[in-house]
């Protein structure tokens, strides 16, 4: 018993350093504003079942760095070529 409960410890520990190492993304800083930190990063996505096609996504992070509660909220807008799509 006292095995199997070292065993579970070990691959425990194995896991959350696996998951500390790979969750090492490069983020770009954005904005660092009243407490709010927003960075972000470029992700592409090969599309299935096709030679030259993919996808570009845009992965955001916002971190609250101090010690209090605080909200985020925010306006999405889509903007190709200079042109807001689905802006009033």
């Amino acid at each position: 018993m006292k095995q199997k409960s070292y065993q579970t410890t070990i691959l425990l520990l194995l896991f959350l350093s696996s998951l500390s190492l790979f969750g090492q993304e490069k983020w770009t800083l954005y904005k660092e504003t009243d407490g709010i930190k927003i960075s972000y990063r470029k992700e592409i996505c090969p599309i299935p079942n096709m030679t030259k096609g993919s996808k570009e996504k845009y992965l955001f992070k916002i971190e609250n760095i101090t010690d209090k509660e605080l909200w985020v909220s925010w306006n999405f807008h889509f903007w190709i070529n200079g042109r807001c799509i689905g802006c009033d």
